[in-house]
């Protein structure tokens, strides 16, 4: 458009002369102007294209001159994209689980990856492509390309909550409604984040993409399902059972051991010495107990532990959901996981107790149970305490001694008859060492202790600890605790038994010796160390 707002009216053409006339005598009718086409042509520059002049109308009230302010007028016009827009049309419900199926069906890994991983749906859009081709399916108004991004996003995209399935600090995600999303991140602990959900349409599309793509259903008759995923385990409970509306808790899986030797004394969850006694440990074979409460890092600690593990070794990981991963952390270990599969049929139904009596079939050197909470304990430790050593699990507990009675508590509900204290020298017996996880109150996690187990009387553990966390000191902001310091003591020495048992696995002696007293190392033969 020219700079100036004056244009000189006799570059105009008055569309007729009875119009003019009529004008002039005051009649109602208007004349039409239609700018010079060099004009038009600079309204019409459009991104998309050419626009559509929607002609100028002037009335009587204008007074007739050489000039006229163009400032005064307003040039309406459409361009070619705000017509396509409103001539598309929505992609039918039909359209899309027609898609959906064939994903579920035929590739229901890339599905469920894209769902929760962002850099898989480029995969997921070129076999959709492919689909749809073959298919025919076409929708008016949309492009090839944009067909194809708005089906994936109609499938695979998580709205306000990628970029926190993406962020890798970020340990948990729970959703209480569409106005409240809390995360957990290393580091800093729980937290409100500032995100929300749009509307409740919004967060119901995104709860039904993760439950459709698990092949799961969450329906009336069904409010509340769990969902596994390769990297996390979701479950979603259904308004029908939350008063906030829609509930989403998703745990993230690591694809990798967020901790090491440095990192963990760094951070004061562990000493130098509790290292080499782990690493002393696991390569004599012990059966190590990891306890302690949700979210305090028993799984992560069971992961560190495999590293020692020598790799000629047969290691059989059973999981409720494959959580550790640990093929993936140790490609080079020889290591085979088994996830258990829950059916609403008890004969097809894959639980721990079967994973368990299926894995001493498989020849392993040593087996780890993901979580023990249940029958499955009767199990685990029998195979434990006959002639497969170098076993792992974990289970909750407030502290080492009280996992103890915990195990003894889950063979009495297994319908176990025997007296308690039989069980729990059962137990004792079987696992060498429990080590215990505390999550602080400044959101770290740090072991609290670590123990040798001796005997179980009067339905109580005997144990000697060997490790014990001590508080030093708080610093406070604005009232909370911003961070704990501490540091660990040695308070015990192993039993001559269980030190003749690391002596005897040809364990270097540098990585046990301050856990042998004196009279034992004489007896041992490694005073020296």
């Amino acid at each position: 458009m020219p700079q100036s707002n004056m244009i000189n009216f006799e570059d105009y053409i008055i569309k007729t002369s009875d119009e003019n006339k009529e004008m002039e005598q005051g009649g109602q009718s208007e004349s039409i102007l239609s700018l010079p086409e060099d004009q038009q042509k600079e309204i019409q520059k459009n991104e998309e294209g050419e626009g559509e002049i929607i002609p100028l109308v002037t009335s009587k009230k204008d007074k007739l001159s050489n000039e006229i302010d163009i400032s005064k007028y307003s040039y309406q016009y459409r361009t070619e994209k705000e017509i396509r827009y409103t001539e598309k049309k929505k992609i039918s419900l039909e359209i899309l689980n027609q898609v959906r199926e064939f994903l579920s069906n035929d590739h229901k890994k890339l599905f469920q990856e894209s769902i929760i991983n962002k850099k898989k749906r480029q995969n997921l859009s070129v076999i959709i492509s492919e689909f749809i081709s073959q298919k025919g399916i076409t929708v008016p108004g949309y492009t090839a390309d944009e067909l194809i991004k708005s089906i994936v996003d109609s499938l695979a995209g998580l709205d306000v909550l990628e970029d926190l399935i993406d962020n890798e600090k970020i340990t948990d995600i729970n959703v209480n409604g569409r106005e409240e999303i809390w995360v957990d991140e290393l580091g800093v602990g729980y937290y409100l984040t500032e995100r929300r959900f749009p509307n409740d349409e919004t967060l119901y599309s995104v709860a039904m993409k993760i439950v459709n793509a698990s092949g799961e259903s969450l329906t009336s008759s069904k409010p509340h399902v769990d969902c596994r995923y390769p990297t996390m385990r979701i479950n979603i409970a259904s308004d029908l059972i939350c008063g906030q509306g829609i509930s989403i808790s998703i745990r993230k899986f690591g694809t990798s051991v967020r901790i090491n030797d440095n990192s963990m004394i760094k951070s004061q969850q562990a000493s130098g010495e509790m290292l080499k006694a782990f690493e002393a440990f696991v390569k004599a074979k012990f059966n190590v107990l990891i306890v302690g409460p949700t979210g305090s890092g028993k799984t992560e600690l069971l992961k560190y532990l495999v590293k020692h593990v020598d790799n000629r070794e047969r290691l059989i990981m059973l999981e409720d959901t494959a959580e550790t991963r640990l093929k993936d952390i140790y490609p080079h270990k020889h290591i085979v996981s088994m996830e258990c599969r829950f059916t609403s049929d008890e004969d097809t139904t894959i639980d721990l107790t079967v994973l368990l009596k299926n894995a001493l079939r498989q020849n392993p050197t040593r087996i780890a149970v993901g979580e023990c909470r249940g029958p499955e304990a009767v199990n685990m430790i029998e195979i434990f305490n006959t002639g497969h050593e170098g076993g792992f699990t974990t289970a909750h507990s407030n502290s080492a001694p009280d996992a103890v009675k915990r195990l003894v508590m889950m063979c009495l509900r297994s319908g176990m008859k025997l007296d308690p204290d039989v069980i729990g020298k059962w137990v004792t017996s079987t696992f060498d060492v429990v080590i215990f996880q505390k999550k602080m109150e400044d959101h770290t996690r740090r072991i609290g202790e670590v123990v040798e187990l001796i005997n179980y009387e009067n339905n109580t553990p005997v144990f000697t600890r060997l490790f014990n966390l001590n508080v030093n000191q708080f610093e406070r902001e604005n009232g909370e605790v911003k961070k704990i310091h501490c540091s660990h003591e040695q308070q015990g020495f192993l039993s001559l038994e269980k030190a003749k048992k690391i002596f005897e696995a040809g364990v270097d002696p540098s990585l046990y010796s301050f856990l042998v007293s004196d009279a034992d190392k004489e007896a041992l033969g490694i005073e020296n160390f």
